[in-house]
C-alpha cells in the first residue's frame, strides 16, 4: 500500500504539471473576476452620498497597502472589475474593461451600493484620488497617465503600452519573464515567448522536465489575471494582456489557447504522465 507521503507527492507533481490542477481551479474559478466592457449611461442610478474631494496618497494612514492591479471590487452593473493604479503617490481607481482598456474613476466610485466583493474598508476610500464636490466618482480630472502609457482605443481611456517591452519580433528562447504563479518556485515562472510570429505566455518547466534543457508549457493570457500570480517583473504587466495576440484559454488560462502549435523548431512535443503537453528544446 502506498504511503500518505507517496501519495500527497504523487498528486502534488500531477497539480503543478496540468490536469488535476485543471480539475481543482475549475472548483475555484466562480471566484475570479474577468473584466468586461462598460458603459456610463448603464448607470444604475444607485447614488453615493456626496462628501469633501482630496488627494488620496500613500503616505496617508492606513493607505500603504494597496498595490497596482489590487483587486478593489466589482461593478455590478456591468460586471466590470476595479483595481488599483498608483501613480507616483497618488493612488487611483481604474475600471477595466474590453482588452485591457481602464477608466480613471474618482474616489466616490467606491462609495456606489452597487460594488459586490469590496477588497477596501469606508475609510480607505480616502485613499484615493477624486474630484472635488464629484459624488458619483465618475471623473478625475487631475490624472495624468504614467510613462508606458497609451491612449485607449475607445475614447478618454487609457492602457499599458507593449512597446518596447513586448516588441515587434524576437525568439522562443529570448523569453521574458513576467511572474511567479504559486509562488517562487523555479518551476512555476511564467515567461512571454515569442514564436509562430506573435507573443505567448508560457509556463517554465525545465526542473520537471527532468532533462536539463529547456521546456515549457504554453498558457492562455488570461492565466495573469489569477489572484495567486505576482508580479515581481513588472507590475504593470498585469495590463498588458492583450500584447499576447495567442489570446486566452480554458480553465482561467491553463489550457492551451487556440492555435498553439504542434511543431516548434527546435523544439519536440511532449506529455506528461498527466496528458499535459510541453515543448522541449531539442539536445546540441
Amino acid at each position: 500500500m502506498l504511503s500518505y507521503q507517496t501519495l500527497n507527492v504523487s498528486f502534488m507533481n500531477s497539480y503543478k504539471t496540468g490536469l488535476i490542477r485543471i480539475g481543482a481551479y475549475l472548483l475555484l474559478g466562480g471566484m475570479l473576476t474577468i473584466p468586461v466592457s462598460c458603459d456610463r449611461q448603464q448607470d444604475a442610478a444607485v447614488k453615493p452620498n456626496a462628501s469633501v474631494g482630496r488627494s488620496g496618497r500613500l503616505d496617508q494612514a492606513g493607505c500603504g497597502g494597496f498595490t497596482n492591479g489590487k483587486f478593489l471590487g466589482t461593478w455590478t452593473v456591468t460586471g466590470s472589475r476595479l483595481q488599483v493604479l498608483i501613480n507616483g503617490n497618488n493612488q487611483y481607481v481604474a475600471q477595466i474593461f474590453g482588452d485591457n482598456e481602464f477608466y480613471i474613476r474618482g474616489k466616490e466610485f467606491l462609495r456606489r451600493g452597487d460594488i459586490a466583493n469590496k477588497a477596501y474598508s469606508e475609510s480607505q476610500i480616502e485613499c484615493f484620488e477624486g474630484d472635488p464636490g464629484d459624488a458619483q466618482g465618475f471623473t478625475v480630472s487631475t490624472f495624468q497617465a504614467p510613462a508606458g502609457f497609451e491612449p485607449g482605443p475607445s475614447g478618454n481611456s487609457f492602457r499599458v503600452s507593449c512597446s518596447p517591452r513586448f516588441g515587434s519580433g524576437g525568439t522562443v528562447e529570448s523569453r521574458v519573464y513576467i511572474a511567479s504563479w504559486l509562488g517562487p518556485d523555479p518551476d512555476a515562472l511564467l515567461e512571454a515567448r515569442y514564436f509562430d510570429n506573435k507573443w505567448w505566455v508560457c509556463q517554465n518547466v525545465t526542473n520537471e522536465a527532468g532533462q536539463g534543457r529547456d521546456a515549457f508549457i504554453v498558457r492562455g493570457r488570461n492565466i495573469l489575471l489569477r489572484s495567486d500570480v505576482g508580479f515581481f517583473a513588472d507590475p504593470w504587466d498585469i495590463g498588458r494582456r492583450y500584447c499576447f495576440a495567442a489570446g486566452d484559454s480554458g480553465t482561467d488560462g491553463l489550457e492551451n489557447p487556440a492555435g498553439t502549435p504542434t511543431q516548434l523548431n527546435g523544439y519536440t512535443r511532449l506529455f506528461f504522465n498527466d496528458g499535459s503537453p510541453y515543448f522541449l528544446k531539442n539536445p546540441q
